[in-house]
């Protein structure tokens, strides 16, 4: 608790706790070969969905930070934890565990963002301004995942993926 002693510490911490674990349930979701079980994959993640707004008021607080706000909580209080652990500085297990956690989502987030960027050869200077983005526009994009929008869309969308499978009671 040393290192996630602040309210908006603690959200990321579990933000990034529940996304690795969502993440990893949607790729054994996407992964099944078997009809009946990928129904009920598809149904544990629309459950995790909606358990996800049980803790919305963390994610809503981060996301009505200003730009200010949150560039500062970036560099104040997450950049010295990261920049502790690139420098293999002494730290806690259980602090590295979480970190590496933080720095797969991160590129899962990336990969996910990436298929959004703008065209570069139709919007060039948006593409640019896309990629140029600051650091801390990853928290931004983490809150998303917990945004009523977020929880309403894909939630209609696991339901039809479970109705075309064809194989549930659904």
């Amino acid at each position: 608790m040393d290192y996630f002693d602040t309210q908006e510490l603690n959200c990321l911490f579990l933000m990034v706790l529940y996304l690795d674990s969502y993440f990893k349930l949607e790729d054994a979701a996407e992964a099944e070969a078997s009809c009946q079980l990928k129904y009920d994959l598809y149904g544990t993640q629309a459950a995790s969905i909606a358990l996800s707004t049980t803790m919305m008021y963390c994610p809503e607080h981060i996301h009505n930070l200003s730009d200010a706000e949150l560039k500062d909580f970036v560099d104040d209080q997450l950049a010295p934890i990261l920049i502790a652990h690139g420098a293999k500085m002494e730290q806690p297990s259980s602090v590295v565990w979480w970190i590496e956690k933080y720095l797969k989502v991160g590129a899962r987030l990336q990969k996910l963002s990436d298929g959004l960027a703008p065209n570069p050869n139709e919007q060039p200077d948006e593409y640019e301004a896309y990629k140029n983005r600051p650091d801390w526009q990853f928290i931004r994009d983490l809150t998303f995942f917990f945004s009523p929008k977020y929880v309403v869309l894909k939630s209609v969308k696991l339901g039809r993926k479970m109705e075309a499978l064809g194989c549930g009671d659904y």
